[in-house]
């Protein structure tokens, strides 16, 4: 009798210690994934100072990121097509796009009135699109 409630406590045991390694797994793979989705993000301060003094301008720390010289892009046919843009068309895409302005704020900046600033960001990217397309079409040829 003593033989047969240690044997059931053994098969109990057993059978916890199973489900609580594989509870633990999912856990682990879960919170995994979760990281994964999250976003990535640098803070300045993370950043080694020697990476961007050389191209950092002494009145705005930032300048670096947004001056159009640095800018990079990650597709040569879109840079060349954006150099193609006026400079309003330009100007109002980076206040919108890279600096993250609302329109309201571009426009006060960029001293025009807030519709031209949606025209000129909707013609932008049409023109672009154009562009694009036009770049694509050549290529194939």
């Amino acid at each position: 009798m003593y033989d047969q409630e240690n044997k059931e406590r053994d098969e109990l045991r057993a059978r916890f210690t199973k489900w609580m390694e594989i509870t633990l797994y999912r856990a682990r793979l879960d919170y995994l994934k979760k990281r994964e989705r999250e976003n990535r993000v640098i803070l300045m301060e993370d950043i080694p100072e020697s990476s961007y003094l050389e191209e950092c301008n002494d009145d705005d720390p930032a300048s670096f990121i947004l001056s159009k010289d640095s800018f990079n892009f990650e597709d040569e046919a879109i840079e060349q097509a954006f150099t193609k843009l006026s400079e309003l068309k330009r100007d109002v895409l980076v206040k919108l796009f890279v600096e993250e302005k609302k329109p309201p704020e571009a426009a006060e900046i960029l001293g025009c009135s807030l519709r031209q600033v949606y025209k000129q960001k909707e013609k932008a990217i049409a023109e672009l699109r154009n562009l694009l397309k036009g770049e694509k079409n050549d290529g194939e040829r």
